[in-house]
């Protein structure tokens, strides 16, 4: 009995210690794998945060993130899309951004409309103003491009014969000269139209053609065009290659035109939390941006330059990482601001031209309360 009694009182202990094991606390090691939410570990929808955690650090960084489609042509006017994008400004914010690239920015108006892509830069022309009278009611949000002085990235060139001879210096010269535009119908004509103004011409009075970029820099090597409205960086390729002079820059044709903007689908632009969201990412690329093209404080000695410059030959057409240092760079405002009067003013061109029937409202077009929560958060733009 001594034994038996002995036997079951051994039992007893060994449960005992097995039950205080399996409730044992985790190692260290262990702890750290599944107490700090938001890290690499903590990426699975059933983990249960430490009940510790600060829950303001778990609403910063959402587990799920909300997917948007952006769509650009790889412009240099793209630039503060791509700058937000590889610096993580988009992820901060609670986006997963994919980034779809289209040949045409004609093809992306149809894309909104059909909800497949959520936000672009869009460039200023009559398709854009018949886009929103029509059936896609996107909203313009932010700056997207612009010529506000020292960011005459858009200009009149002449062919460099031509004024080394002395015969074209003012616009009046350009009486029957053939001009080249890359699109009849666009922002480019509104430029051209200016200049021809001051020499008391008109359209009529000028061979007016249509003809991209490439074929503009061919056509005046082969002296089959006197002038174009180029843009960078075929507008610096053509001086360096001594084809062509700029006689008019954008900046002093038409100082802080609003040449294109950021919009949103009209889908989208009803999210106020995902619009404020997405402002506050872009206008930190965009100040990315100043802050390497800056003319006052950017520049290849500006901190940001390379950096920048990187993003830029990775994501745009303009993949040299040298031309970047003599190109005039696109004007995009720091605090996102759109040119209201001046888009009302080119609208009229258009309609007066034949080009816009039926304007829309700008005033209910343009939607400034995204960025302006944008600016409210990350304060009015100082340059370093």
């Amino acid at each position: 009995m001594g034994l038996d009694r002995l036997y079951v009182l051994l039992i007893a202990f060994l449960v005992v210690i097995i039950s205080a094991c399996a409730t044992e606390p985790a190692t260290d090691a262990e702890a750290d794998v599944t107490a700090e939410p938001g890290t690499d570990a903590d990426v699975s929808d059933d983990q249960t945060p430490d009940s510790t955690a600060d829950d303001s650090t778990a609403d910063a960084e959402p587990t799920e993130r909300t997917p948007v489609t952006v769509g650009g042509i790889g412009s240099l006017s793209d630039a503060g899309i791509y700058v937000a994008f590889e610096q993580g400004y988009f992820e901060e914010q609670g986006f997963d951004v994919t980034l779809e690239t289209f040949t045409s920015a004609l093809d992306i108006y149809p894309s909104l409309a059909a909800g497949q892509i959520q936000v672009t830069r869009s460039a200023q022309g009559s398709q854009l103003f018949n886009a929103i009278a029509g059936d896609i009611p996107i909203r313009i949000v932010a700056d997207g491009g612009n010529t506000c002085p020292g960011y005459g990235y858009l200009g009149i060139t002449v062919r460099a014969d031509l004024v080394e001879s002395g015969e074209v210096s003012e616009p009046a010269d350009l009486t029957g000269r053939s001009i080249a535009v890359a699109g009849q119908g666009g922002i480019s004509d509104i430029f051209l139209e200016r200049v021809l103004e001051e020499g008391g011409l008109t359209f009529d009075d000028v061979d007016h053609l249509e003809l991209g970029f490439p074929e503009q820099l061919a056509a005046f090597g082969n002296e089959a065009l006197d002038a174009a409205v180029m843009i960078e960086p075929t507008m610096t390729a053509g001086i360096e290659q001594g084809l062509t002079e700029l006689v008019w820059p954008g900046d002093e044709i038409y100082p802080c035109a609003q040449t294109a903007m950021l919009v949103y689908s009209p889908e989208f632009a009803e999210d106020a939390d995902a619009g404020n969201r997405f402002a506050i990412a872009y206008l930190q690329g965009v100040r990315d941006y100043n802050e390497a093209f800056s003319r006052e404080t950017g520049g290849p000695d500006s901190p940001m330059f390379d950096e920048v410059v990187d993003i830029l030959t990775t994501h745009t057409r303009v993949t040299d990482p040298e031309a970047y240092a003599s190109i005039v760079p696109v004007g995009l405002h720091p605090d996102g601001d759109v040119n209201v009067d001046a888009l009302k003013d080119d609208m009229s061109f258009y309609v007066d031209a034949g080009l816009v029937e039926e304007p829309p409202d700008l005033d209910e077009a343009v939607d400034m309360s995204f960025i302006e929560h944008a600016v409210e958060v990350l304060g009015p733009f100082q340059a370093d």
